[in-house]
């Protein structure tokens, strides 16, 4: 089987349980038990930048495995954010170890910049623009604006 085109997500996509394959690598990798974060993690350690981006690579690069073992093909990877290292690691540009490398260091740096701030981001999926931006534009205190519209 031939798709043509893979593609992957981004944070916002972690969750519990994830796949178990490659996990061992990406522990020795990342220097933290990997598997046991995804596996026995609450979500609010799970959603910490500096975890779900690992997890969500690791059980990608999982999902990509078990995909070529059974005979699927891709002529194409592509990922949105976070998915665009997984999308590197699967075609080949990149080795899943240094793609593991990049990626922890990437969720480090990206949690320290988010701790050094007082703000916060949510990725809100379903609704229209227009509610977002109306609901957006009824806040009174701060700074609540929608920055990045995804598909």
């Amino acid at each position: 089987m031939n798709y043509g085109f893979a593609f992957f997500p981004g944070q916002g996509a972690q969750a519990p349980g994830m796949g178990k394959d490659l996990y061992e690598e990406a522990s020795e990798g990342a220097g933290l038990d990997v598997a046991k974060l995804c596996f026995e993690s609450d979500k609010a350690t799970l959603s910490r930048t500096e975890n779900s981006q690992i997890a969500i690579f690791t059980h990608s690069m999982a999902a990509w495995a078990a995909l070529k073992e059974a005979g699927v093909e891709f002529k194409a990877a592509a990922g949105f954010s976070l998915g665009e290292y997984t999308a590197l690691a699967a075609a080949g540009v990149v080795s899943l170890a240094d793609g593991v490398k990049i990626v922890s260091m990437r969720g480090k740096l990206m949690q320290q910049a988010a701790d050094s701030i007082d703000g916060g981001m949510a990725a809100i999926l379903g609704l229209e623009d227009s509610v977002i931006e109306e609901a957006c534009a009824k806040v009174t205190s701060g700074v609540v604006r929608p920055v990045n519209y995804n598909c």
